[in-house]
């Protein structure tokens, strides 16, 4: 079951608002998403890893799939 619309959007507002914590290699891949033209939903789900290795990965999993449509 998904939550509601509402406790999504806190969630999200709460990520933005942390972005500042960020390291500049975390930046720099999520950069690297929006840059390769992956949807938020996906940029989403990696930003909250908050490893930059992880995150990384998850990018390129993204990419992949992206091409293979």
């Amino acid at each position: 079951m998904e939550p509601p619309s509402d406790v999504v959007k806190e969630r999200e507002r709460k990520s933005i608002n942390n972005a500042d914590q960020l390291t500049k290699e975390e930046l720099e891949e999520i950069i690297k998403g929006i840059e390769e033209g992956l949807s938020d939903q996906q940029i989403k789900e990696y930003f909250s890893l908050h490893d930059v290795d992880k995150m990384s990965q998850f990018q390129r999993m993204f990419r992949s799939m992206k091409r293979r449509k």
